[in-house]
């Protein structure tokens, strides 16, 4: 499915080259600024980023007006209670930022997604070729619990039955939160960085331990679909929620109906540089229910 590099890793790419680190000498007052293409279906949570925190004070840090925003050494990440605006909880030992001028950490990514009730969500924390972090969040516990390990070592094992790999770099990408502990996600392995990758797979998963220990067993896998360009996008998302719809009963159409059209008003309210991948997102999910 994935190339070498993504459409949005082109961009992202591009942004890191244009644009150096936010420079410390603007300094903003301490606060956050939300990425807003991760908030929960229902709109009750989304992650953010920021500085200044006394950790008895998280609730007093304030959003930062547009062009106000500035990137220091010590970021961090939050959840934030996006009804309020208001942090509750600091994501340990993460730094990833965006300003609302479109400066980027250097190589580095943040995708995450959530569960339909919205009581999960999984976080990827991207780096040049490899992962940084995945972390399984549970925002009514404020837990996060790092699963890379676990899901690099699912994908090891299932490559090792068909293949030789050298160390290969692994990279997971577009993921679903499903019922029951079912995760799917995309994954791919590269022999050797700036080629093609090797293998790339749709991997379902059962996550079994809830969100404490939580280890994950392979259902199944196959090869992954090539991405659709960015004009592509919006008819491939069609062409998903009919699939999915053909299968539903009465009932479940019009609960998907009303989940399509909150998300659909989410995606309106973004900046326009970020609602195809949040649209990339959104395929993602509905064919990992279509298929499941």
């Amino acid at each position: 499915m994935l190339p070498l590099i993504s459409p949005r890793g082109l961009a992202l790419l591009a942004l890191c080259w244009l644009g150096p680190h936010v420079s410390n000498s603007a300094a903003a007052e301490p606060g956050f600024r939300r990425f807003s293409n991760s908030i929960s279906p229902d709109s009750a949570y989304v992650l953010a980023w920021g500085w200044g925190s006394d950790p008895e004070k998280l609730e007093t840090l304030k959003e930062w007006p547009a062009g106000a925003d500035t990137a220091r050494d010590l970021v961090e990440n939050y959840l934030v209670d996006a009804v309020r605006g208001k942090v509750v909880a600091v994501i340990p030992e993460h730094d990833h930022y965006v300003t609302s001028e479109g400066k980027w950490k250097q190589f580095s990514g943040l995708a995450a997604t959530w569960s339909e009730d919205g009581r999960q969500a999984l976080a990827i924390y991207e780096g040049r070729w490899s992962d940084e972090s995945i972390l399984l969040i549970d925002p009514k516990k404020r837990t996060f619990t790092e699963v890379l390990p676990q899901l690099h070592q699912a994908y090891t094992r299932f490559l090792a039955k068909s293949a030789k790999l050298d160390e290969p770099e692994i990279s997971f990408n577009m993921s679903a939160l499903l019922p029951d502990g079912v995760l799917v996600i995309h994954a791919r392995a590269l022999e050797k960085v700036n080629e093609p990758p090797r293998f790339s797979h749709v991997l379902k998963l059962q996550m079994k331990g809830g969100g404490i220990e939580p280890s994950f067993t392979l259902l199944s896998a196959h090869k992954d679909r090539e991405e659709p360009d960015d004009e592509k996008v919006e008819d491939e998302l069609n062409k998903a929620y009919q699939q999915l719809r053909s299968k539903l009963s009465e009932t479940a159409r019009a609960t998907l109906k009303g989940r399509q059209l909150a998300w659909l008003k989410q995606r309106e309210a973004l900046p326009a540089s970020e609602r195809v991948f949040f649209t990339r997102m959104r395929l993602a999910h509905l064919r990992a229910q279509t298929e499941n």
